[in-house]
């Protein structure tokens, strides 16, 4: 249907969603490598859209939503090469969705992901410092109404508890460097929970 109906999207945005959840049934069966094969063929899908139909925004949110979720399941696997990957382009996504689509209902929850999004990339690529006034920044940020305070602090702390295990596995620091930071982000990951 998506070949011979190719001006119809619907068709395209339903192979791109059962190909994704063929994907989920996978990784739950098999491995997320096997089931990236198809998270891969929903992603591709998703990105004709968007570049075929700029002026949607549905399009762009649906990839939005793919990048930060199978971001989140690269990272739980240990894949960080794929995972930063796949949060840098969920925040490039985020921030263009903010720039063309200002009005939509999501905006807000979709730039607090991306704020998550950017302080990952920064953890990732081994920038621990800007990795922290990130963090700092983020729980200082003036937040819309429907975000409570809890979420914005364990946000700060699922991202601080992230970099603690980034640091306590990075063989370029130092002995008493890297303790010194694992436990500095151990305990803002605390702190942030206790908030």
């Amino acid at each position: 249907l998506t070949a011979t109906y190719s001006n119809e999207p619907k068709y395209a945005v339903n192979l791109a969603t059962d190909y994704y959840n063929y994907g989920l049934l996978l990784q739950t069966s098999e491995s997320l490598d096997v089931a990236f094969k198809f998270y891969e063929k929903s992603i591709a899908i998703e990105e004709q859209l968007v570049n075929r139909y700029p002026a949607i925004s549905d399009y762009a949110v649906n990839l939005e939503v793919s990048y930060r979720t199978i971001a989140a399941e690269l990272y739980l696997s240990g894949d960080q090469t794929r995972t930063l990957e796949f949060y840098n382009k969920h925040a490039k996504l985020a921030a263009k969705i903010a720039e063309l689509f200002p009005n939509i209902p999501s905006l807000d929850y979709i730039q607090m992901n991306r704020f998550y999004s950017v302080g990952m990339v920064y953890i990732l690529n081994g920038d621990y410092k800007k990795a922290s006034i990130h963090i700092d920044a983020f729980v200082r940020m003036q937040h819309p109404k429907e975000f409570s305070r809890s979420a914005i602090y364990y946000n700060a702390a699922c991202l601080s508890s992230v970099a603690s295990d980034v640091v306590s596995n990075d063989g370029d620091l130092a002995g008493n460097d890297q303790k010194a930071l694992v436990d500095k982000y151990a305990g803002r990951a605390l702190e942030f929970l206790v908030e």
